[in-house]
Order: C-alpha cells, then sequence, then structure tokens
C-alpha cells in the first residue's frame, strides 16, 4: 500500500528545501547535515603572571665553639719533707733577729713547756699540717688566734710564732729518727739477699723440722751513709741555750760571743728508735 504524504528533502547542493508528493514506498528520513562551527574565540586578555613565594634566605649563624665544662680540681699544697722542715728551721733561726729568738724562748719558758714536748704542744692546740708548711703570716685567722691563745701572745706577732715553731721542730725527740727513714736509700733485691741481717725467722730457729718444709724470714739492709751525713749537718749544728736547742748561728747572736764545740762524735744509728724495713 502506498502512503502518499508531503515531505521536505533537503537538496544537497543548493541547501534549498524542495517540497514533493507523491507515493512512496517507504520514506528516509535524513538528519540535517550539520555545519561544524567553530567555538567563538575568546578576545586576549593579559593574566597576572603567577608569581611563587619563596621564604626568605636567612643567614647561616656562625659556630660558636664552647668549651665542655671541665670540674674543677683542688689544688693541694705539696708537703714538705721532715729535711726540709728542719733545714727551713734552722735557717729561720739562724737568720732572725736575736731579739725575736729571745722573745720566742721566753715565751715557751713562761707557758713552762719543756723543750722536748714543745711539739706535742703544738700538736694539742693548732692544726700542726698548717702550721709546719707555711709561715705565721699565712695562716688562717682562726689557726692565728689558737697559737696566741696557747702561748698568750699577741696575734701581730708572726714573727715570733716562727720562732717558736721552729724552735719546737729542732727540739722534736723523733727529729733524729724522721731524718734517717726519710734518707736512707731503698734496698734492692740483690741488697736483700747479700747484705742483709735476719730480724725475724719463723718457725723459730732451734724447731726440728721434717722434710719438705718452709722456712719464713725477715731481713733488712740498711746503707746509712746518707741519712748518717744530713742527720749531722741538721742535729750536729744545735746547741744548747736556756734549756732549748739553737742553731749555732742563732746562739751566736744571742751571746754576742763565738760559740766553740767540739767535733761532734759519730752517729750512733744502733741507739736511734729505727723499725727495720722488712
Amino acid at each position: 500500500m502506498a502512503i502518499n504524504t508531503n515531505f521536505e528533502r533537503m537538496d544537497p547542493e543548493g541547501g534549498r528545501v524542495v517540497l514533493s508528493r507523491g507515493p512512496v514506498d517507504r520514506v528516509e528520513v535524513k538528519p540535517p547535515a550539520i555545519t561544524p562551527t567553530r567555538p567563538p574565540v575568546q578576545p586576549m586578555t593579559p593574566t597576572t603572571p603567577i608569581v611563587v613565594a619563596t621564604p626568605p634566605i636567612m643567614p647561616t649563624p656562625p659556630v660558636v665553639f664552647t668549651p665542655p665544662i671541665i670540674p674543677s680540681i683542688p689544688f693541694f699544697t705539696p708537703q714538705k719533707t721532715t729535711t726540709q722542715i728542719a733545714q727551713g728551721a734552722i735557717s729561720l733561726l739562724s737568720g732572725a733577729n736575736q731579739a725575736v729568738v729571745q722573745e720566742a724562748v721566753n715565751t715557751a719558758k713562761n707557758r713552762n713547756v719543756a723543750a722536748g714536748s714543745l711539739m706535742n704542744y703544738l700538736e694539742r692546740k693548732v692544726k700542726i699540717g698548717e702550721v709546719l708548711s707555711e709561715l705565721a703570716a699565712r695562716w688562717s685567722v682562726e689557726t692565728r688566734q689558737d697559737f696566741a691563745e696557747a702561748f698568750q701572745m699577741p696575734q701581730d706577732k708572726p714573727d715570733v710564732m716562727d720562732s717558736i715553731v721552729s724552735i719546737a721542730i729542732l727540739n722534736d725527740p723523733d727529729l733524729s729518727d724522721e731524718l734517717l727513714v726519710e734518707n736512707m736509700p731503698d734496698a734492692t733485691e740483690g741488697d736483700l739477699l747479700e747484705n742483709r741481717r735476719i730480724v725475724w725467722q719463723y718457725p723459730p730457729p732451734g724447731t726440728v723440722l721434717q722434710p719438705p718444709f718452709l722456712v719464713l724470714l725477715a731481713v733488712e739492709h740498711r746503707d746509712t751513709k746518707r741519712a748518717e751525713d744530713v742527720i749531722q749537718s741538721i742535729v750536729g749544728s744545735l746547741v744548747d741555750y736556756q734549756g732549748y736547742k739553737l742553731p749555732r748561728a742563732a746562739v751566736q747572736k744571742l751571746t754576742g760571743r763565738p760559740i766553740v764545740t767540739a767535733v761532734s762524735p759519730a752517729l750512733n744509728i744502733a741507739a736511734l728508735n729505727i723499725r727495720p724495713t722488712i
């Protein structure tokens, strides 16, 4: 069956619409041709440049070296030897004014302190380590006060205080023993094997032993030549003055006349109370 219809047809060449009428077996509808159009061109407008903010470059601070904290180390005054202390006492009394030395002797006598007890008296009354290692001018206020109270004397006489200490040193009964021990050289292994003296043995001599057995010996070796010379230079230079031993030079100032003494006898080491070196 034919269908009569009116339709419009696009002329592909002229773009006109042709109306056609008549029977057709089928109707073919074509979409209209679409002419591509370009998108509208946007006008060029200046754009704001993109600025990337960068942080300011800070200068690097200089590296400051900080030294490590070192703990403080207490300073200790080296302890003087007995020989040095005794030699210093002789030098001080020999160079002191005779009036100062005489006042020191009178001060000790007024306290009824004998020459041999003077050092022990000081040890009980004052800080003996400070007194022996420093002059009175460098003592602490407390030590100077204790010394003045011990001898009932003014505190403003350091020269007299130094002379009293020097007299106590030179009159110490243990001075010779301490000088001997301090100035004896150490014995070597060869000395103890060759030149020795047995001072102790276990088992005691005469004990009957059955082999195998072990005997323990304690030996000593003494080379006293050097020690004798030191003791003689110190103790041998002292003379008696009003019950106290003073250097010969100091006594000459006090008496106003030279002191003539006989040649000192040889030092009797055996008489000294020395513990053997084992």
